[in-house]
């Protein structure tokens, strides 16, 4: 029988999409309106950072759940999703682009550029969210629950 953290899983995945509700509506903002407010390019940045550990953390505990193979980087993961049916082809490629981010974010924050990160925020925002049913219908499927 596979061990996986369900209840892990369920309180990561709640948690990020409440951030992410919560910066929904600033992502319809202009660039204009965006540089001039820093304490809503800090909120961005944190929920962008917040979204890409959840995705790899969750990411993790399928994979060590159900004995997928090691994954050797953050990217990674996301391939062994995709490889294991748990994400779409599309999925993938816009969350890997995504949690590459995360190098940025994490290490290279002084370089962190808040139009761009708008913008790959709104190309990828739906897809962070349907992350989410993915992985439950995964789950469903796999432990028939």
């Amino acid at each position: 029988m596979y061990d996986v953290d369900r209840e892990g899983i369920d309180e990561v995945l709640k948690y990020s999409r409440q951030k992410l509700e919560a910066i929904q509506p600033w992502l319809h903002i202009t660039e204009e309106e965006l540089v001039q407010n820093e304490l809503l390019i800090l909120a961005l940045e944190r929920a962008a950072h917040l979204a890409i550990e959840a995705i790899v953390d969750v990411g993790n505990k399928l994979i060590d759940g159900f004995i997928m193979r090691d994954p050797g980087s953050y990217e990674d993961i996301i391939e062994i999703l995709r490889d294991e049916q748990v994400i779409p082809e599309q999925d993938a490629i816009l969350l890997k682009e995504f949690v590459a981010y995360r190098k940025i974010l994490a290490h290279q924050y002084t370089k962190t550029n808040s139009i761009e990160l708008h913008h790959l925020l709104k190309k990828v925002f739906a897809t962070i969210l349907q992350f989410e049913g993915h992985l439950r219908r995964y789950l469903s499927k796999e432990l028939g629950i």
